[in-house]
């Protein structure tokens, strides 16, 4: 017959829904209205994820965009997208390898943001371990 294979020692936890994360799961960096320049007072809180990443080689993460909830789809979806991107780059800049950050722009405001009053902003997440 086939040779038996190990069970697993442990299956990886599963994230928790969308909704159901807590705050402190996801790092949520703010931008001006009209802007996707990173905030001087919001680097502190990216080059705290690029720490872990450095401490983490094999850690990653996935930067979601959100825009003005009042705009148009379309424009939604080019204004995330490109404060999602200067978050990347600022992270590559700082040593981060490109393939360990993902970036994904919504439309529309997220669910934290919704609980905090902010429409222009990233969240950072940490992805499951693989």
């Amino acid at each position: 017959g086939a040779p038996e294979k190990p069970a697993p020692e442990k299956a990886p936890a599963k994230p928790p829904a969308r909704n159901a994360t807590a705050q402190s799961a996801r790092v949520i960096i703010h931008f001006d209205q009209g802007s996707n320049a990173l905030l001087e007072s919001e680097r502190l809180k990216v080059d705290s994820i690029v720490a872990v990443l450095t401490a983490r080689p094999k850690t990653k993460v996935t930067i979601y965009g959100y825009a003005n909830v009042n705009d148009p789809p379309g424009d939604n979806r080019t204004v995330s997208e490109s404060c999602a991107g200067t978050v990347k780059t600022y992270m590559i800049g700082k040593g981060v390898d490109a393939g360990r950050i993902r970036t994904i722009g919504q439309s529309g405001k997220s669910i934290l943001a919704a609980e905090i009053g902010s429409d222009r902003h990233v969240e950072i997440a940490f992805d499951a371990p693989q």
